[in-house]
């Protein structure tokens, strides 16, 4: 994992209370770490995504878009996919067959991060207010 490529976490095919709270604070230090944060959260492992998984990947997504970071869901089997339709998170969060369709997505799609050699073209708030002040005068 790289501080702007996409991470990729395995949901887990055996929840239990210390597995869940391990697997959230992993999530939670991948998107803390990166520069841009974007996970994947990959479902081909888990046999089942029954109503237990399917809170637990919405609570793992949800921290991670707490830290703003971009979420997709990566190989789901054809029960997965149903649930995810019925359930319409497949509409909230991307979907893809692969890890590499989705961490390609990610990285193409996310917003850019501005070079540091970069000049910022928005005009300081001073700058700003000061023209919008002398425009409205009479």
């Amino acid at each position: 994992m790289s501080s702007t490529g996409a991470a990729v976490k395995q949901l887990p095919e055996k929840l239990n209370s210390a597995r869940c709270r391990a697997f959230r604070h992993e999530v939670e230090k991948i998107v803390c770490q990166m520069l841009r944060p974007a996970i994947v959260f990959q479902l081909q492992a888990a046999t089942r995504l029954d109503a237990e998984r399917l809170d637990f990947l919405i609570r793992c997504a949800r921290l991670a878009a707490d830290h703003d970071a971009e979420v997709a869901i990566a190989a789901p089997n054809a029960q997965h996919q149903v649930v995810l339709e019925v359930t319409r998170l497949s509409s909230v969060l991307p979907t893809f067959g692969s890890v590499e369709e989705a961490t390609t997505y990610l990285d193409k799609y996310r917003a850019p991060t501005l070079d540091a050699g970069a000049k910022n073209t928005r005009p300081a708030v001073n700058e700003a207010n000061s023209s919008r002040e002398r425009n409205s005068q009479p």
